[in-house]
């Protein structure tokens, strides 16, 4: 899915929220793209209620998901989804473009890098100076 510079839909907190809540008739998933750069909309709260419909999706091996650019996305967000992914155990490649957001703390990637089978890792952040 791939929201980016689009004009006629902007997930909001609520409609990232009903989105994802559909995430468990997914369960058999095991690739996941999301892009949704430069929304206006998108912030932690949009995050965490992502995050809350990852933890269904016990079959994820790959995961992209890119918010370039979307200036209301900070440390709590990132937290969240980061949290969420280093419990998926099926989880082989991940890729995470948060450029352009608020400045992130590293130590939210330690997380994720703890679940030994995954063998492609990619951030792409602001790092918190």
């Amino acid at each position: 899915m791939d929201f980016s510079d689009s004009q006629t839909f902007t997930p909001t907190s609520l409609e990232m929220k009903i989105l994802t809540k559909n995430f468990s008739s997914l369960s058999s998933l095991n690739n996941l793209s999301l892009r949704c750069g430069r929304c206006q909309h998108i912030d932690d709260q949009t995050l965490e209620n992502l995050s809350a419909g990852l933890k269904t999706l016990t079959k994820l091996s790959k995961i992209s998901l890119a918010f370039p650019n979307c200036k209301e996305i900070g440390d709590l967000g990132v937290e969240s989804i980061i949290y969420e992914l280093g419990g998926l155990l099926d989880l082989k490649s991940v890729a995470l473009d948060f450029k352009g957001c608020q400045p992130i703390q590293i130590s939210h990637y330690n997380g994720i890098k703890m679940n030994k089978k995954i063998k492609s890792l990619k951030f792409d952040f602001e790092k918190l100076k």
